[in-house]
């Protein structure tokens, strides 16, 4: 998936609405992103309004800029940050946001509000050898991966 993301920045195209409802696999094994009817391409003027609140997309699956409408910070690290919810949520077996004795909406909001991840979920991605997700997840797209090789590469990593 992380391969898809590549293809999509090389396009200029941002999918905005990465989520397990939105990834298929084929006989091979191999998946498929789905739902295209929100991407953001980067070269052309913006048809989403300004002024909402909070962009489009699934609130669950969301970056922090999307959540905020901030359409200056929306690039290819808004699909990482999607892409990396999905992964974490697999590894971990919930919402890498969500605290215990949380709800999905408090990890909503604390995501919106561009907090770190609770520390304990870091810990237990790291332990589970996928720490790399730690860093895709970070809330200001500054301090995620540069380039989408450079998170494909991290995944590979033991």
């Amino acid at each position: 998936m992380a391969e898809v993301l590549e293809h999509l920045n090389d396009k200029k195209l941002v999918h905005r609405d990465i989520k397990p409802a939105n990834i298929m696999f084929r006989a091979n094994g191999a998946p498929v992103l789905t739902d295209f009817g929100i991407v953001r391409m980067l070269d052309q003027p913006t048809l989403t309004q300004a002024f909402l609140n909070m962009g489009p997309g699934t609130p669950a699956y969301a970056a922090p800029e999307q959540l905020t409408n901030d359409k200056a910070l929306i690039d290819w690290r808004t699909d990482q940050f999607d892409l990396a919810i999905v992964l974490a949520e697999c590894l971990l077996g919930h919402h890498p946001f969500v605290e215990p004795g949380k709800t999905i909406h408090d990890a909503i909001m604390n995501v919106a509000a561009k907090q770190e991840m609770p520390i304990a979920n870091a810990h237990r991605l790291e332990a589970l050898g996928f720490g790399s997700l730690a860093k895709a997840l970070k809330p200001w797209p500054i301090a995620r991966y540069r380039r989408p090789s450079e998170f494909i590469e991290s995944l590979k990593q033991p």
